[in-house]
């Protein structure tokens, strides 16, 4: 029972950080994306490794979500 509450508050705080890491992702995004307008090669290199670390993220948080629904099965 102890395990299973543990499990639980430590999802919580990976789900409450991969959100707020996405969401400042996101941000940085968007801030890039208006002070780098001369040259287009590094705008799409750019989004393209933060679009590769947002999909990451989001492996890592749909990862975590199954984890939870397994250990509410136990």
């Amino acid at each position: 029972m102890i395990l299973k509450k543990n499990c639980k508050k430590i999802k919580r705080i990976i789900n409450k950080l991969i959100d707020r890491v996405l969401g400042y992702m996101l941000a940085i995004m968007f801030a890039f994306s208006f002070f780098i307008t001369e040259d287009l090669v590094i705008k799409i290199i750019l989004s393209g490794v933060m679009g590769v670390i947002l999909i990451g993220f989001t492996a890592v948080s749909m990862y975590i979500e199954s984890i939870d629904i397994k250990l509410a099965g136990i």
